[in-house]
């Protein structure tokens, strides 16, 4: 018999859920492998705010913010982070959910107010995202990442090198990697350059991972995602230990 798992999916585009439809079904095949069934929480992202976070999200045992294009709902992107940082929730954030995730570390925590993407305010002094002034197009398809050694992603890949799927055109900058880490929250893989952040977790967090690429694309029934393995067992935990 499946355990159930309650898990908040924070997004934009929860009207139309077919946005997310690769999303669920590797939820899915986690939770066939685990035992599971996830129980998704649909939550618009431009309706969670500092004022009914805890009542939304209070009884659910994980938060993932899937990807998205354009500013509309980042300030309740921004508030799913900060919960499930504050509150220890087993956290994913995926594309646009992982760089939602830098900035609300670099506003709340490293306290650079002003830390933005280059995309909704060209002007910012702290530009965490970026586009790469040498090419402007897409980054589209298969690219290699690095990961840190003793990371949390890759123990749970079992190697150092991987090739993920990406596509979008603003990415994270590396350049904040040591403020960043000295507070806690770990660049655990980068682009084959150095230039660009493509992982991210936080250290003091039983499960608080984000990537810039598309896991959810290579997911398969039969060939679980590790990120949605490992993701989906942290759930199950949470909901042990309440």
């Amino acid at each position: 018999r499946q355990k159930k798992v309650k898990i908040a999916l924070v997004g934009k585009y929860v009207e139309l859920k077919d946005a997310y439809i690769s999303t669920c079904e590797a939820l899915e095949h986690a939770g066939i492998e685990l035992g599971l069934r996830p129980e998704l929480v649909w939550i618009n992202a431009e309706e969670l705010s500092v004022s009914n976070s805890r009542e939304l999200l209070s009884s659910v045992h994980g938060l993932i913010l899937p990807s998205g294009f354009g500013s509309r709902g980042l300030a309740g992107m921004l508030e799913a982070c900060r919960y499930a940082r504050l509150h220890k929730l087993p956290f994913f954030g995926i594309g646009f959910g992982m760089q939602a995730a830098g900035l609300e570390f670099a506003r709340n925590v490293l306290g650079l107010s002003d830390a933005n993407s280059t995309e909704f305010d060209p002007t910012t002094s702290n530009p965490l995202i970026d586009i790469d002034k040498e090419d402007t197009s897409m980054r589209l398809g298969s690219q290699g990442i690095d990961l840190s050694p003793g990371s949390l992603f890759e123990k749970l890949y079992g190697e150092s090198f991987i090739k993920e799927r990406h596509r979008h055109r603003y990415d994270f900058s590396s350049s904040y990697q040591k403020v960043f880490e000295e507070k806690g929250l770990r660049f655990s893989g980068l682009s084959r350059d150095g230039l660009w952040v493509e992982a991210m977790e936080m250290s003091e967090h039983p499960f608080y991972l984000a990537c810039q690429y598309h896991p959810e694309f290579k997911s398969r029934p039969t060939r679980v995602h590790p990120l949605f393995r490992g993701f989906m067992q942290a759930t199950r935990q949470y909901k042990e230990n309440r």
